[in-house]
């Protein structure tokens, strides 16, 4: 993004580095020449103190490239430094935004899992309850046939201990004719 302009901003450091020391050398080879013309007793003063004054440009233009360099590598550590937080602040940006979609995406799918649930137990009960019915009907069919094969076996019963009753009655009176006849024949 913002990081890829940084290669011309370096390249320009570098061509005015390369200036720098060019001039740098160039005034290293005139104080050469100065020394050498220093050297020189026969030569004209004039031309050493040319030269002194063309050094003393160089010098000063050097000085002031040099400063120049300086204030430029310091605007760019100061660009990248703002490129690179811009940048961290939209890759926080966009990661919010990843987030909140994806809690987004969350919230959904667990809303729909809900109801899923919701539904599966819905219709678990209504099959429970179908169940519950059908085992209801045939419990209270049971329990009526029950009951009523219960009142067939109660009536017999009654009808029997009737019987019984009756049997009773008559040995009853069968044992009192016994003794009643043992009584005629005893007398006799």
């Amino acid at each position: 993004m913002l990081l890829y302009s940084f290669p011309l901003e370096i390249i320009l450091v570098s061509v005015s580095t390369s200036m720098a020391i060019a001039m740098f050398v160039l005034t290293l080879i005139q104080l050469r020449k100065i020394t050498k013309l220093q050297s020189k007793q026969g030569e004209n003063s004039t031309q050493i103190e040319q030269l002194q004054a063309i050094l003393s440009q160089q010098h000063n233009s050097l000085q002031h490239t040099h400063t120049l360099i300086i204030e430029q590598s310091d605007r760019i550590v100061q660009q990248m430094h703002n490129q690179h937080r811009d940048y961290l602040v939209s890759q926080q940006q966009e990661l919010r935004a990843v987030m909140s979609d994806i809690r987004q995406q969350l919230q959904n799918t667990l809303q729909q899992q809900t109801q899923s649930v919701n539904q599966h137990i819905t219709s678990l009960q209504n099959k429970v309850d179908q169940h519950l019915h059908h085992i209801g009907g045939q419990v209270e069919k049971r329990l009526t046939d029950g009951f009523a094969k219960t009142q067939d076996i109660f009536n017999d019963v009654v009808k029997r201990l009737a019987l019984i009753d009756q049997a009773q009655q008559k040995i009853t009176d069968l044992s009192s004719n016994v003794v009643s006849l043992q009584d005629i024949l005893s007398n006799k």
